[in-house]
């Protein structure tokens, strides 16, 4: 962000104040530098004084040390004199705190100027307005700086990097009932170079001074936030340090995004982390918790280790334990989906067993207490018993509600969406999410007490995982199951199940497994580019041996690179000993062999292939290549895979004049297609209103071949050979991608499935929807080609359909139903590769995410592959045969299949839909409850299939 402002709200109760009533509420705006090379930081800080006034609605008179009624001494936290040492106390402080947190990459060098400076105006003229106004803050910021160097001639500013303004008075960061309206005092704010820039203009480059340097940031900072408050017991002093917004904004420098809601202000991230407004104020502000496991690897302090595979107990340890026993791992990350991941860490309040040992100074002496337990007196609610400036705490992790191992659930897509805005945990899709143990997902909600007070979680003991938490949902284990659960932000099965976590220490250990009954993840494979196209082996023996096309110019078989292979889609042959993989790059068909031994052939076809490489494969060993060319002709080739010789060319026909864009073969059936034209070998030619996307080659119960096609104008249309015209059938509401056919119901007539908007639908080749469909998610759009296979080993076909936030649904072709363990999550925004290859007792498939990541999946299932992938199969034959008729209903006039829908109807139209084993004409009649004769229909009916008509109502 450019701008972070902290307003933070005080409820006051009866005449005491506590962490109870005391709720910071934060927000942000804008966008900050978020990269910073170094981690070294020389900071330079002033002292600021406004010009005297009394107003009623800012704290002090704009002078240090006049914001008390009396003189409270030297008991009192941050007590007076605020001067240059108070301030290098406070900047001590954070030193210690970022090379401890750090583990000493962070280096801390501080000098602050001597002298005061007094700007020209009072407090209240530069205070934001309640409706923004933040240019007046760095308007404020220039005027500071151009009068310190004008006081400090001989000071090289440019030997700084981040430039902090300490000034007299409070922060307007807590609202309180003292003030009689909108108070005047300064938000506490790190202002960036992009703030800068909203202010005036994006050429900005900085503030200038006279020698020509620029600055390029500020934190603004009050005093202190302490404040005296009246309540019906009198006047108390509110005692808050700024140690915590002095850690934050120096956070903020770094690169670190704020994560409370910085919409609403409230906690998000409660104390488990730096960024967060309970956090900053733990302990009264004293000293906040270390930064979570994704700060510290947000700004580059650690890396974690990674599982992806089952693994019976993984230990991870403190950093002191770390430290003692290299073999454990500090922060462990488990993989969701390519954006979303868990971050595993373990956190202990007090891993030294020796209690908090809090330096602090006072009356200018430094001085140790060591406390072995929260006490009355001090905790995170109060803090009476300590007083002066703290400068160190041996662990910082004091501040933190308890102990054990934190889970975080990490989305970087809605971090990578929301950074520059400093949106990261806003709404209830956080991007950094605790899951918290206690199975109540609490932090920043807020709640009424019985006084009335409104109170916001911000975490408790029982949001820790370890063996003996004893919160009512607890389970010892964490899965889909469990509250919460292991589901990816959209709902989706992650397949990840945590189990058996030990007891609270500084060394723990978990569990974690990976799959379900039904599905197992297999691998994940970063690095392989843009993806167009990716084919899967049946070979169990050679699971591995996997091929990529990569932007149309490289083949990838798992180590071997093949630089321009193919720039169409490529067909994968199979047999025993290996797999013969056939592409075209420009005039060139390319062929390798990979097996026992890696062979290969290069052949020139006379002109650039236009479609994707079709194969009808004759036996084991023999099949017929087909190649179309952007002059549109078809050349065929007959090629042996176990001989090493080239393609012998068959037979060169010209099917049009313009470039071939498919080609599709069924048993010696053979079409082609080009523009809005598709023609049959045999010379039969069949024109469409638009061009086509796609078409599919298959055949009815009656053994006619039907042609299927899907236009760009998203209409499908249907032509039985031999016809005189297509037939359009169904015409799209929204974008339909491309179309797969297969037989879902075993009733004699396969059925066309396809994409569109939110829906998985199903239609005959009459365009009647089929029955339990369609399938429909609410949120996101299917997308892709989807994939025909019995997945759940019923004997009937399911439907695997991806979604465009990267989730993989599969539906029951026969029941319209979701199958059990879906759907499962590659993330992002998914491409469009997704296929499925039956293997010796199960199924693989394979998914390809936006991050161009494939991921490869087990089903346990022995069913059948009928659409495998975008072009059918690893052929590209782009058909399927007829359909099996063991369902065939073979009653003329089933009287439970017609019906009207929707029922009862609520728009303009209903359906009346009926089957008739024979084709047959319909009457239909149509009566009022009193008798009377509505309305009469007639239509054909096709034996065999569902036929409807619409009747408006």
């Amino acid at each position: 962000m450019n701008l972070k402002i902290f307003v933070t709200f005080l409820i006051l109760g009866l005449g005491s104040l506590s962490a109870q009533t005391f709720s910071p509420k934060f927000t942000s705006l804008q966008k900050n530098d978020f990269t910073k090379d170094s981690q070294s930081i020389n900071i330079l800080a002033v002292m600021v004084e406004f010009q005297p006034d009394k107003f009623e609605l800012t704290y002090g008179d704009g002078t240090f040390g006049t914001i008390y009624s009396k003189d409270y001494g030297s008991s009192i936290i941050d007590p007076l004199p605020h001067d240059k040492n108070y301030f290098e106390d406070h900047l001590k402080f954070a030193q210690n705190y970022f090379n401890k947190s750090s583990n000493g990459i962070v280096e801390i060098n501080y000098n602050v100027i001597p002298e005061v400076v007094k700007v020209s105006k009072f407090m209240r003229e530069y205070s934001p307005d309640e409706n923004g106004g933040f240019k007046i803050l760095g308007d404020f910021a220039t005027e500071v700086w151009n009068l310190a160097e004008q006081q400090n001639n001989d000071l090289d500013f440019s030997q700084y990097d981040l430039f902090v303004i300490f000034h007299a008075g409070v922060g307007k960061d807590i609202s309180t009932s003292n003030l009689l309206g909108e108070p005047r005092d300064l938000p506490s704010i790190y202002i960036s170079l992009n703030s800068l820039k909203q202010f005036y203009g994006n050429e900005f480059e900085g503030i200038t001074l006279s020698n020509g340097f620029k600055i390029t940031n500020s934190a603004i900072l009050p005093e202190t936030e302490s404040r005296e408050e009246s309540g019906f017991g009198g006047t108390v002093l509110l005692e808050l340090s700024i140690n915590g917004l002095i850690v934050s904004n120096i956070a903020s420098y770094l690169g670190l995004p704020d994560l409370f809601d910085s919409e609403t202000g409230k906690s998000a991230i409660g104390r488990f982390g730096l960024m967060d407004g309970q956090s900053l104020f733990a302990f009264g502000g004293l000293f906040p918790p270390e930064p979570s496991a994704w700060e510290k690897i947000f700004l580059g302090w650690e890396e974690p280790v990674t599982f992806g595979f089952d693994k019976p107990s993984i230990n991870v340890a403190t950093r002191l334990a770390y430290s003692l026993n290299r073999e454990h791992y500090k922060i462990v990350k488990i993989p969701i989906n390519s954006t979303e991941y868990y971050l595993i860490e373990n956190r202990q309040r007090d891993a030294n067993k020796d209690g908090a040992k809090i330096t602090y100074k006072s009356d200018g002496i430094i001085r140790t207490i060591t406390l072995q337990e929260d006490l009355d007196e001090f905790n995170n609610a109060i803090i009476d018993t300590l007083k002066g400036v703290v400068l160190d705490v041996d662990e910082f992790d004091w501040a933190t509600p308890g102990n054990g191992i934190l889970i975080w659930h990490i989305d970087e897509k809605i971090i990578n969406e929301n950074l520059s805005t400093n949106r990261i945990n806003v709404g209830k899709n956080r991007g950094v999410d605790l899951e918290e143990a206690d199975g109540i997902q609490d932090i920043g909600e807020e709640f009424q007490t019985i006084f009335g007070d409104i109170v916001i979680a911000e975490g408790e003991e029982f949001d820790f995982w370890y063996s003996s938490n004893s919160s009512e949902l607890y389970q010892n284990k964490f899965s889909n199951e469990t509250k919460p659960n292991t589901n990816s932000n959209s709902g989706a099965n992650s397949l990840i199940s945590f189990s058996n976590f030990s007891d609270i220490g500084n060394e723990m250990s978990f569990s974690v497994s990976f799959g379900s009954e039904n599905i197992n993840p297999l691998i994940r494979m970063e690095g392989f580019g843009e993806h167009e196209s990716l084919k899967l082996t049946n070979n169990i023996d050679r699971f591995k041996s996997f091929s990529v096309l990569e932007t149309g110019l490289t083949i990838n078989f798992a180590s071997l690179l093949i630089p321009n292979f193919t720039d169409v889609e490529f067909a994968l042959v199979e047999n025993n000993e290996g797999e013969l993989a056939i592409g075209s790059k420009d005039s060139l068909l390319n062929l390798f062999y990979f097996g026992n031994e890696n062979t290969s052939q290069i052949l020139n076809i006379g002109a650039k292939c236009s479609a994707p490489i079709v194969v009808n494969q004759l036996n084991e060993n023999e099949s017929i290549i087909y190649i179309g060319l952007e002059n549109g002709f078809v050349k065929s080739f007959r090629n042996n895979i176990v001989l090493n010789s080239a393609p012998i060319l068959e037979e060169t026909i010209q099917m049009f004049d313009s470039e071939i864009s498919q080609i599709a073969i069924l048993e010696n059936q053979i079409a082609a297609s080009s523009l809005n034209k598709i023609k049959f070998e045999n010379g039969s030619e069949i024109i469409f209103p638009s061009e086509i996307k796609n078409f599919i080659l298959t055949k009815n119960k009656s053994n006619d071949i039907i042609l299927i096609v899907l236009t760009i104008g998203n209409e499908i249309y249907t032509y039985k050979k031999e016809d005189q015209q297509a037939v359009k059938i169904y015409s799209g509401n929204f974008e339909i991608e491309s179309i797969a056919v297969g037989d879902l119901k075993k009733s004699g007539e396969n059925s066309i499935v396809f994409n569109e908007g939110n829906f998985i639908q199903v239609i005959n080749f009459l365009g009647t929807q089929a029955e339990n469909f369609p399938f429909l998610i609410d949120g996101f759009n299917f997308t892709g080609t989807p994939n025909i296979v019995d997945l759940d080993n019923d004997g009937f076909a399911d439907i695997i359909s991806l979604t465009d936030n990267g989730d993989i649904y599969s539906v029951s072709g026969n029941t319209g139903k979701l199958i059990s363990g879906f759907p499962i999550s590659i993330g992002g925004n998914v491409g469009r590769l997704n296929t499925i290859v039956k293997r010796e007792n199960d199924l693989l498939f394979s998914a390809t995410s936006s991050d161009n990541e494939i991921f490869y999946w087990s089903f346990n299932s022995s069913g059948n592959v009928q659409w495998g992938s975008k072009f059918g199969n690893n052929l590209n034959s782009s058909s399927i045969n007829s359909a099996s008729d063991e369902n065939f209903i073979s009653t003329f006039f089933p009287l439970n299949r017609t019906y009207n829908w929707p029922n009862p109807v609520y728009g303009n139209e209903t359906y009346i839909r009926t089957y008739v084993s024979e084709d047959s004409k319909v009457n239909v009649k149509i009566f009022d409850l009193a008798g009377d004769l509505v309305d009469e229909l007639s239509f054909n009916a096709i034996g065999g299939l569902d036929t409807e008509v619409a009747w408006n109502v």
